[in-house]
């Protein structure tokens, strides 16, 4: 009896590490509660009471059945947690060509809609070398957030020792640009580029609203690595910045790493600098003509 009892309660605490384990449990206490009421008391029971019993002894299973296969495909994300899957990456899936896409042009918009000043000061110049001023700008950006987000995952691969799972969502409505084990526990990457390197507080205020709802809708909570990529980012200024993203952080109180990077630096390390001045000068060209 006593280990009949053991055996019932390890596997209770087993069954209790996530929701759906706790629906398992209140099921069988239900159902066993039923069974049991039907048993010791059929003999005190009026035919019209003991139906009601039958019927639910009989249906439940079957509502039961149903009411899992709504919940495990449906909601499977927070019904279950990394630590039930013997391989943890099966915890997440890739994001569709579609939402890569759509993904990246909501990045290069806000990248273009940070730097529409710039472009103002500047566009009696552009108006007169080229027609097609947009679609370089465009053009540009685009293929530099592209390269600044492959350099991060080089730097964070390089740092942790670790291959990072690029273009990956946690569950069905979590999209980051990447996800990596850390001691086995995930970790996930979002990294931006902007060319402003005093918008990052702007970017990373916005980034933890998103986290702060990922985290309470989740559990357990994720840990994130946030990345951002500025151009023209002087070391006092690094330091500057670093120093308040932190400190928001904190605030925040998330588990959040924080990585600043400039980009110049990151093209001269991988010795991206010559290739994308001739790239540049290329696209100048060709849309020129």
């Amino acid at each position: 009896m006593q280990s009949t009892l053991a055996e019932f309660s390890q596997a209770a605490q087993k069954l209790s590490r996530n929701p759906l384990g706790i629906i398992a449990l209140f099921i069988v206490l239900v159902y066993g509660i039923a069974a049991l009421v039907l048993g010791v008391s059929s003999d005190n029971l009026q035919p019209n009471e003991r139906l009601p019993l039958i019927y639910f002894l009989v249906f439940f299973p079957f509502i039961v059945l149903v009411a899992f296969y709504s919940l495990v495909s449906k909601y499977h994300v927070k019904l279950y947690a990394p630590n039930d899957f013997q391989d943890k990456e099966g915890f997440f899936r890739a994001l569709s060509p579609l939402e890569q896409k759509q993904k990246l042009d909501e990045e290069i918009k806000s990248i273009e809609e940070e730097v529409k000043p710039d472009i103002l000061t500047n566009s009696k110049l552009l108006s007169v070398e080229m027609e097609g001023s947009g679609i370089l700008k465009t053009t540009l950006t685009r293929h530099a957030y592209v390269l600044a987000e492959e350099l991060a995952f080089r730097e964070i691969e390089s740092e942790f020792g670790v291959s990072v799972h690029r273009q990956v969502a946690i569950g069905r409505d979590y999209g980051f640009d990447g996800i990596f084990l850390h001691h086995g526990k995930p970790i996930a990457i979002e990294i931006k580029y902007t060319r402003h390197p005093q918008h990052s507080r702007m970017i990373m205020k916005r980034e933890l609203e998103r986290f702060s709802k990922i985290a309470q809708s989740m559990q357990p909570q994720p840990s994130f690595l946030f990345v951002v990529i500025a151009e023209g980012l002087k070391d006092e200024q690094k330091d500057i910045e670093m120093k308040r993203l932190m400190e928001m952080a904190e605030v925040a109180k998330l588990p959040v790493q924080i990585r600043l990077f400039d980009f110049d630096e990151l093209k001269d390390k991988y010795g991206f600098s010559e290739i994308l001045k001739k790239r540049k000068k290329y696209l100048s060209t060709t849309i020129r003509n």
